[in-house]
């Protein structure tokens, strides 16, 4: 062996972190009557293995939220899920404190225009404060979120002609959304 080959019989494995992927994820919950659907349900999702993940949500009614998170457990009302986004990442050390952030976030009661999605949203805001990859303040801001969301939902098979009627709460952001699809497919 040559004077500049050392040999390290002692090498510790390298640990790389591991990441995961935060998605805000959409449930279907029925109608008022035919073409009005109540606002689908928002919660956020990070999948921690094949089929598993953490769920952070809010759940019951406006008289009864409370905060719930569920740890790798497979996703839950599959049969009423209707797409995802993704917002950010999550390292794996970090999970817990993501948890204990989220279970701090205020839950408002009886107060009809508060839902999941502005409980979404304000987690959103405070893992970004608290210095999680969370996407920026503009991407993330109200009404932008209620876009991307509705798009997903239009997408989702069997669906075509209900988004124009979610609900009073969505139409400026319904309106927003096919006056900007009609300019993009006017500029193709």
């Amino acid at each position: 062996m040559s004077d500049n080959i050392h040999v390290c019989s002692t090498l510790a494995p390298i640990k790389t972190t591991q990441y995961y992927r935060i998605a805000l994820v959409q449930f279907w919950r029925g109608q008022k009557e035919p073409l009005r659907p109540y606002p689908l349900h928002w919660a956020l999702y990070v999948e921690t293995g094949p089929g598993v993940g953490n769920t952070y949500e809010i759940a019951g009614d406006q008289s009864t939220y409370t905060f719930r998170m569920t740890v790798n457990q497979p996703l839950a009302n599959k049969e009423d899920y209707r797409r995802c986004c993704y917002l950010g990442r999550v390292s794996e050390a970090k999970l817990p404190r993501m948890g204990a952030i989220l279970a701090k976030i205020k839950v408002f009661r009886n107060c009809p225009v508060w839902n999941s999605h502005d409980w979404v949203e304000t987690a959103l805001r405070t893992l970004r404060d608290s210095g999680f990859p969370v996407h920026s303040e503009e991407e993330v801001r109200p009404g932008r979120l209620q876009d991307e969301m509705l798009w997903k939902l239009e997408d989702w098979p069997g669906i075509e002609g209900v988004v124009e009627f979610v609900g009073y709460q969505y139409l400026e952001c319904v309106i927003h959304s096919k006056s900007r699809r009609l300019r993009r497919e006017g500029q193709e």
